[in-house]
């Protein structure tokens, strides 16, 4: 499988970080911890990160898997879309 050399992340913010302030927050904290971020809402900042910088950050390698056919179950479940 070609794998792609950036990992696209999802941060979902609690109630209480969807501000002006606390998105800004959050953004930083988010290129702190060696992400890049791609876009912002009040809810989620979307990012990107490197394989091993991923691995490093979440002490965990990166699985591959091959794409899967969509399904009723898909909410909350990759579907090698990345």
């Amino acid at each position: 499988m070609d794998s792609p050399t950036m990992i696209k992340i999802q941060v979902l913010l609690l109630r209480p970080w969807r501000t002006a302030e606390g998105v800004e927050r959050v953004r930083a904290l988010v290129a702190e911890l060696g992400m890049k971020p791609t876009a912002e809402g009040r809810a989620t900042i979307s990012a990107e990160i490197g394989r091993d910088e991923f691995a490093t950050l979440f002490q965990r390698s990166v699985e591959e898997i091959e794409p899967q056919a969509r399904s009723d179950r898909d909410f909350g479940r990759s579907g090698g879309h990345i």
